[in-house]
Parts: C-alpha cells; structure tokens; sequence
C-alpha cells in the first residue's frame, strides 16, 4: 500500500472526489506550480549559459593578451633587426668613403 502506484492511485481518487469548482482552483494552482518550476528551470539554464560565456570571453581575453605580448616581442625583434641593418650599412658607407 505504501508503494508509489497506490500513492498516485489515491491521489486521482481524492481529485475526483473534488466537487467542479475545486477541481478549477486545484488545476490553477498546479499550473501555477509547474509555471514556477518552468521558469526557475529557465533562469538556471540562462545562469549557466552566462557563466559558459564568461568563461569563454575570460579565456578569449587571456589569449588576446597572449597573442598581444607574442606580437609585440615580434615588433621590437624586428625593429631592433632593421636598426642593426641601418647601421650595418652606414657603417658600409663610412668605410667606403
């Protein structure tokens, strides 16, 4: 008797019991319910997705800072490279003088 189909059996006998009205009201109030549960479910799920984007854009961030470090040290490689060429050929020039 304590099992969960004689639960739910004695449950459905109790609503049919209900007289219309009662019945109307008892429907509302678990649509209602399930309304609520809905849109907690909903707002979770839009929880975790704003989490996963900031997740994302964090990483996205790191990377661009990562991308951006890597570039400089490229430019001021280069730079230094084209100063020691500039001065590798005035160097050339003075000497041919």
């Amino acid at each position: 008797m304590n099992s969960e189909v004689f639960q739910r059996f004695f449950q459905l006998d109790s609503y049919v019991k209900l007289i219309k009205e009662e019945r109307t009201m008892y429907d509302i109030s678990l649509k209602r319910k399930w309304d609520a549960e809905a849109v907690r479910m909903y707002q979770e799920g839009l929880e975790k997705q704003l989490e996963e984007a900031i997740r994302e854009a964090k990483k996205a961030e790191k990377e661009a800072k990562r991308v951006s470090i890597t570039a400089k040290v490229e430019g001021i490689a280069e730079g230094e490279y084209k100063k020691a060429i500039e001065t590798a050929l005035r160097l050339k020039r003075w000497v041919y003088l």
